[in-house]
């Protein structure tokens, strides 16, 4: 499942000022390029994925939030809380 239809028209990661690591704005963008977010958004998804492994994915996630850019997080974020809602209320009605 790719979540974004234009490649061009996204932007994953940005420099900010109070960070300016071109090295980890460019992995985060070759990431998302490859569709690594895309990729945990499916394994958040999955009916076999704990809870546990939920929390790890989204800390791992929200350690470089601040460099995410806006056009990305616009189109992520609302997906990423939906599948982490789901999943949530699906383990609280077991």
């Amino acid at each position: 499942m790719k979540m974004i239809e234009k490649e061009g028209d996204i932007i994953y990661a940005t420099e900010r000022a109070f960070c300016k690591s071109t090295m980890l704005v460019t992995l985060l963008n070759k990431f998302g390029s490859a569709e690594g977010f895309d990729k945990i958004l499916a394994v958040i998804k999955k009916e076999d994925t704990s809870l546990e492994h939920v929390y790890y994915l989204i800390d791992m996630l929200s350690k470089s939030g601040s460099l995410y850019h806006r056009s990305f997080v616009n189109v992520y974020w609302n997906c990423l809380r939906d599948a982490v809602q789901a999943k949530v209320l699906a383990a609280t009605a077991q």
